[in-house]
């Protein structure tokens, strides 16, 4: 299950924070990502987007007329991973033609199902960096086998790349290595459909900590 808050974080630690990872590593697993690149990505998630899939950066909730007037900017981002120039893939044109998105401006409902969207649109993404220090493609990327510190930087310097990557670098490593830690072991699985009401029990009997 997805959860999503207009603003805000969730707490690494949080329930919130735990099924959105798990719904992470399920949606991306399935696409052939290794446990070790999710955990990578999730690193920076809780520096980015806070786990939130509807959080904008500073906590400001943009219309579509905001957002496109804004689109060269990389000054605001939106969703797990915070990616700017956010134009690029939520112009109102573009949500309405890429299948379960419905972002959340302020002038259009969105849902929690926004964040397996956002992992499509990331997973099929190609306009990244590469840098001497961590000399990863894409593809490359999702494959890889290093650890899932060594993929927190490799995400942080090639694909964030905010104003100043090295003051939480280190953090975001450490929580690439808190949820290698809680999802290993844990099957990639298809998303449960929109509207079921099946618990996943296996979430609680397979959970560690």
């Amino acid at each position: 299950m997805w959860h999503a808050q207009t603003i805000g974080a969730y707490a690494r630690t949080s329930q919130e924070a735990y099924d959105n990872a798990v719904e992470t590593w399920n949606t991306l697993g399935s696409l052939g990502w290794t446990l070790n690149a999710v955990c990578g990505l999730l690193g920076s998630q809780e520096w980015e987007g806070g786990y939130n899939p509807w959080r904008w950066q500073y906590d400001q909730v943009l219309s579509i007329t905001d957002t496109q007037t804004i689109a060269t900017s990389r000054n605001h981002g939106y969703g797990l991973v915070q990616f700017t120039p956010a134009g690029k893939y939520i112009y109102d044109t573009n949500a309405q033609a890429f299948s379960e998105y419905n972002p959340n401006f302020s002038d259009h409902a969105g849902q929690p199902t926004d964040g397996i969207a956002q992992l499509k649109f990331i997973n099929g993404y190609a306009d990244y960096y590469s840098t001497t220090a961590y000399p990863l493609s894409y593809s490359d990327f999702k494959a890889s086998t290093q650890t899932p510190e060594y993929l927190a930087s490799a995400w942080l310097y090639n694909y964030e790349r905010p104003g100043d990557p090295s003051a939480t670098e280190s953090d975001r490593r450490t929580a690439a290595r808190y949820w290698y830690q809680v999802l290993q072991g844990l099957p990639p699985v298809p998303p449960v459909p929109t509207g079921s009401s099946k618990f996943k029990w296996w979430l609680y009997t397979r959970r560690r900590f």
